[in-house]
């Protein structure tokens, strides 16, 4: 998953209005644009960082 990727997710996650809490149960590495992973991993529900 890219940073675009993500902040597209992110976005559509929030334009629910109340969006549901989310369990981050699929989360992606994320990686660059030249394909490089960057050790951040994001949910693929809601576009969050998360820890792992």
């Amino acid at each position: 998953m890219t940073k675009a990727q993500t902040a597209e997710v992110h976005a559509n996650w929030h334009q629910q209005g109340e969006p549901p809490i989310c369990e981050h149960l699929k989360v992606e590495l994320e990686c660059s644009h030249d394909g490089h992973l960057t050790g951040t991993n994001y949910c693929l529900a809601c576009g969050d960082s998360v820890a792992r």
